[in-house]
């Protein structure tokens, strides 16, 4: 989004001076072209912009040889002007980018971070100006609820978002006897809109687990986990860097994410590497189990519990 502001009218003030200054000016017309982003600019940002344009116009001033004292007074005078024109152009600015937001206001799904809520079925979003040049995004059926605010299009779409999150979040491992009115009509909410079946489907189990590579292939790596049982392929791309150096036999411990019904897995978060881990002996066994601590080791007691 593109605004220009000119200034031809400050060549009357000129003409009563000079006329050759006048028509000089009037050739090095005094353009300052605003282009600012409609989803994140600010009205900070907007009048930092707009009065920079001041700078734009002492220049010209300059170029067409204005004495000094006239030039820093018909700048001020600008500048003046321009603060005076903030309000209307962010007026202007605000129409255009809501019309601009109507073109892709189909809402599907809603992500923060790494999370993200699939909607039942798509839904409208809309934004509008409010009061203290502020932004006001919601989205309908999640509205009254939940209205984002924000000095931008965008800062109040990312309120909206971390309020259904938060809330989302702090509901979503209750229930229903846990909660209050407030939380049940919350939460009857979320639920109507939000598909909670595939909530949990993406949100993967984190587990901590001992393994060690049994064969590696390309880029192709199969770990034995240390139950002895399970047997898995994971591609590089799947692992953290380091992750590539390591040699068939080497033994490590890893946080792993897996599928939440599955358990199929789908990432390994982290790895350390490890001393190999053996089994016991029968004799280390024993030795084990002699050394735990017995009845006869406890201290002794004068006390009846059994009249207590």
């Amino acid at each position: 989004m593109t605004n220009t502001l000119t200034s031809p009218n400050w060549t009357k003030k000129l003409s009563h001076a000079n006329r050759k200054l006048t028509r000089q000016c009037e050739r090095e017309l005094c353009v300052h072209a605003i282009k600012v982003e409609a989803e994140t600019v600010t009205f900070h940002e907007l009048s930092r912009k707009v009065l920079g344009a001041t700078s734009t116009f002492a220049s010209a001033l300059d170029r067409i040889g204005v004495a000094e004292d006239d030039k820093w007074k018909l700048a001020s005078q600008f500048f003046d002007q321009l603060h005076d024109l903030r309000p209307n152009l962010w007026q202007t600015i605000c129409t255009e980018a809501a019309r601009e937001f109507k073109k892709c206001d189909r809402v599907e799904e809603l992500s923060v971070g790494p999370v993200c809520y699939q909607l039942r079925s798509p839904v409208r979003a809309t934004v509008e100006p409010c009061d203290g040049h502020m932004w006001a995004y919601s989205v309908e059926q999640f509205s009254p609820r939940f209205v984002g605010k924000g000095v931008s299009i965008a800062a109040a779409k990312r309120d909206f978002l971390n309020s259904v999150h938060s809330v989302f979040q702090s509901l979503v491992r209750m229930r229903s006897f846990q909660m209050n009115d407030t939380q049940l009509s919350d939460w009857k909410l979320l639920e109507d809109l939000i598909d909670v079946n595939k909530y949990w489907d993406a949100i993967p189990v984190t587990l901590f687990e001992i393994g060690v590579i049994s064969s590696v292939k390309a880029d192709v790596i199969e770990i034995a986990w240390l139950d002895g049982e399970r047997k898995e392929l994971v591609t590089i791309d799947r692992t953290p860097p380091e992750f590539a150096a390591f040699c068939e036999g080497q033994w490590f411990e890893a946080l792993v994410e897996r599928q939440p019904k599955t358990y199929h897995l789908r990432k390994v978060a982290y790895v350390r590497t490890i001393n190999p881990v053996r089994g016991m002996t029968d004799d280390d066994f024993r030795q084990w189990v002699d050394s735990l601590q017995t009845d006869i080791d406890l201290p002794k007691s004068e006390t009846n519990w059994a009249t207590l």
